[in-house]
Protein backbone atom coordinates (compact mmCIF):
# COMPACT_ATOMS: atom_id res chain seq x y z
CA UNK A 1 0.00 0.00 0.00
CA UNK A 2 1.37 3.62 -0.76
CA UNK A 3 1.23 5.94 1.38
CA UNK A 4 -0.41 8.89 0.20
CA UNK A 5 1.58 12.24 -0.52
CA UNK A 6 -0.46 15.45 0.73
CA UNK A 7 1.14 18.94 -0.35
CA UNK A 8 -0.26 22.14 0.97
CA UNK A 9 0.53 25.06 -0.33
CA UNK A 10 2.72 27.11 2.19
CA UNK A 11 0.20 30.40 1.76
CA UNK A 12 -2.22 28.61 3.46
CA UNK A 13 -0.33 28.18 6.94
CA UNK A 14 0.94 32.01 6.76
CA UNK A 15 -0.84 34.49 8.87
CA UNK A 16 -2.42 37.68 7.10
CA UNK A 17 -0.42 40.21 6.50
CA UNK A 18 -0.80 43.44 9.29
CA UNK A 19 -1.86 46.73 7.26
CA UNK A 20 -4.23 48.18 4.79
CA UNK A 21 -4.87 44.97 3.56
CA UNK A 22 -5.72 43.54 7.14
CA UNK A 23 -7.30 46.17 8.97
CA UNK A 24 -8.33 48.28 6.85
CA UNK A 25 -7.06 51.89 6.20
CA UNK A 26 -5.97 54.25 8.94
CA UNK A 27 -8.60 56.75 10.45
CA UNK A 28 -8.48 60.04 9.87
CA UNK A 29 -6.84 62.09 12.43
CA UNK A 30 -6.10 65.73 12.49
CA UNK A 31 -2.60 66.88 13.39
CA UNK A 32 -1.18 63.39 12.48
CA UNK A 33 -0.54 61.23 9.85
CA UNK A 34 -0.02 57.57 9.83
CA UNK A 35 1.83 54.63 7.19
CA UNK A 36 2.76 51.54 6.71
CA UNK A 37 6.28 50.73 6.34
CA UNK A 38 7.40 47.84 3.91
CA UNK A 39 7.67 45.13 6.78
CA UNK A 40 3.88 46.65 7.67
CA UNK A 41 5.22 48.62 10.55
CA UNK A 42 2.97 51.78 11.70
CA UNK A 43 4.63 55.21 11.53
CA UNK A 44 3.15 58.10 13.11
CA UNK A 45 4.04 61.36 12.30
CA UNK A 46 2.81 64.45 13.84
CA UNK A 47 1.96 66.95 11.22
CA UNK A 48 4.05 70.22 13.08
CA UNK A 49 6.32 69.92 14.65
CA UNK A 50 7.89 66.25 14.45
CA UNK A 51 7.53 64.56 17.44
CA UNK A 52 10.75 64.37 19.57
CA UNK A 53 12.23 61.22 21.75
CA UNK A 54 10.18 61.74 24.93
CA UNK A 55 6.60 62.53 23.28
CA UNK A 56 5.99 58.79 23.12
CA UNK A 57 3.05 58.28 25.04
CA UNK A 58 1.53 61.01 22.42
CA UNK A 59 2.66 58.74 19.56
CA UNK A 60 0.73 56.07 20.96
CA UNK A 61 -2.14 58.09 21.66
CA UNK A 62 -2.47 58.79 18.12
CA UNK A 63 -1.54 55.54 16.88
CA UNK A 64 -4.26 53.66 19.00
CA UNK A 65 -6.68 56.73 17.11
CA UNK A 66 -5.11 56.09 13.65
CA UNK A 67 -5.84 52.30 14.02
CA UNK A 68 -8.96 52.85 15.81
CA UNK A 69 -7.94 51.65 19.04
CA UNK A 70 -6.23 49.06 18.40
CA UNK A 71 -2.10 49.76 17.95
CA UNK A 72 -0.11 46.34 18.60
CA UNK A 73 1.80 48.19 20.69
CA UNK A 74 5.24 46.50 22.62
CA UNK A 75 8.88 47.07 23.44
CA UNK A 76 10.17 46.95 19.93
CA UNK A 77 8.47 50.38 19.53
CA UNK A 78 10.83 53.25 18.19
CA UNK A 79 11.67 56.48 17.31
CA UNK A 80 13.85 57.71 14.39
CA UNK A 81 14.08 60.77 12.29
CA UNK A 82 10.89 62.69 14.01
CA UNK A 83 8.40 59.72 13.77
CA UNK A 84 7.43 56.92 15.99
CA UNK A 85 7.51 53.10 14.68
CA UNK A 86 5.26 50.55 15.95
CA UNK A 87 6.87 47.49 14.71
CA UNK A 88 3.78 45.55 15.27
CA UNK A 89 1.16 47.89 13.19
CA UNK A 90 -2.57 47.54 14.20
CA UNK A 91 -3.76 44.67 15.94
Amino acid sequence: MRAALLILPLAACASPPVGSDAVGPLAAVAGYTGSFGPQNELRVRRNAPPFSYDEGAEAKRAAQALCRGAVASGPEDNFREGQWIFPGGCA
